[in-house]
């Protein structure tokens, strides 16, 4: 397996990734309420000992938004050019620099959020 075929499933995890969480956010939306969901609550944490559910899907919901379109436009570009070609081989390990800040964010934001619903 060669660097770029690993390039091209993590860009595609990534991009799936993306629609999963496009759908927690449509879910948190809707139903008013938390599910489990391993995304964005850690495992050893239990979504029934939340101290404001509401108060927490209002603060996670634009974040989780921001991550979503940043994940599912980057990793789309990331997996189109690994298709076509069109730009170098080094380009592209850069291009996924913004993915992995986005992801540190996220994983900042979870932290936070831990520290203030539960």
């Amino acid at each position: 397996m060669e660097n770029i075929d690993i390039l091209v499933i993590f860009d595609a995890l990534i991009w799936g990734g993306s629609i999963y969480c496009f759908y927690s956010c449509y879910f948190m939306r809707t139903q008013k309420r938390l599910h489990k969901n391993i995304l964005l609550i850690p495992g050893n944490i239990n979504i029934d000992n939340c101290k404001d559910s509401e108060g927490y899907i209002k603060f996670i919901f634009p974040r989780l938004i921001i991550f979503s379109c940043a994940c599912f436009l980057l990793g789309g570009l990331n997996l189109i050019s690994n298709f076509t070609s069109a730009i170098s081989d080094k380009i592209t390990v850069l291009a996924i620099l913004p993915l992995l800040v986005c992801i540190f964010w996220l994983w900042y934001v979870i932290k936070k959020s831990v520290e203030l619903f539960w």
